[in-house]
């Protein structure tokens, strides 16, 4: 009897598959005589055992379709987050700064939690397997949000989302090149430090007046 393992497409569930990403097997091949193969799951790569996500690349490390996607969906989200502050600025004249970031989280929240009833998963159950430090995201964002609402009506929105971005970029070449909080490590190299430098070079033009 040998034992071997392969990478399999499929997750936990069959048609779930998205969710979890891939689920690595072991196949046990057993002769001929004793019947088929059996493949009997042995575990699950990234957070669930502790270690860090696959690279999502192709062997070259060009971006594949899969990554392609992921990047457009943040693109997505970089144009929510830019105009974010704007409504919730024009909130703020008639409700005051603190309550537009509390009515802003609170709409937000609720959005959500009809997203996760509806998905019919019972997440929030894992809650209390947190460590302490992984609730402190709300915290984060209330302060991302507050600073918006009081910064964006006073320098504009492109000045507010350069600053935002100059942090972001230097934080994540940090956190990635360190994989911080058990994420998918990703040296600094040549290339990355091109493309922050022109980046933060971008950003430095918006804000010189």
């Amino acid at each position: 009897m040998r034992a071997g393992s392969f990478l399999c497409a499929a997750g936990p569930h069959p048609d779930d598959c998205g969710a979890w990403g891939p689920v690595y097997v072991s196949v046990l091949r057993i002769p001929a005589a004793a019947g088929p193969c059996a493949v009997v799951p042995a575990r699950v790569p990234g957070e669930l055992d502790g270690r860090r996500p696959e690279p999502l690349q192709t062997q070259r490390g060009y971006p594949g379709v899969r990554q392609l996607l992921l990047f457009a969906l943040m693109f997505c989200g970089g144009i929510a987050l830019t105009v974010q502050p704007s409504i919730n600025g024009r909130l703020a004249q008639k409700t005051g700064i603190l309550a537009s970031s509390c009515v802003s989280f609170w709409v937000g929240a609720l959005a959500l939690l009809a997203l996760v009833l509806l998905s019919g998963r019972d997440g929030l159950t894992g809650i209390g397997r947190a460590e302490w430090w992984e609730l402190t995201g709300g915290f984060l964002g209330a302060f991302f949000v507050t600073m918006t609402i009081l910064v964006v009506p006073r320098v504009g929105t492109a000045a507010a989302m350069a600053a935002v971005i100059a942090a972001q970029l230097t934080t994540g070449v940090v956190l990635d090149h360190l994989g911080l909080f058990r994420l998918q490590q990703v040296p600094f190299d040549v290339w990355r430090a091109a493309g922050v430098t022109l980046l933060m070079a971008g950003a430095v033009l918006v804000l010189w007046r």
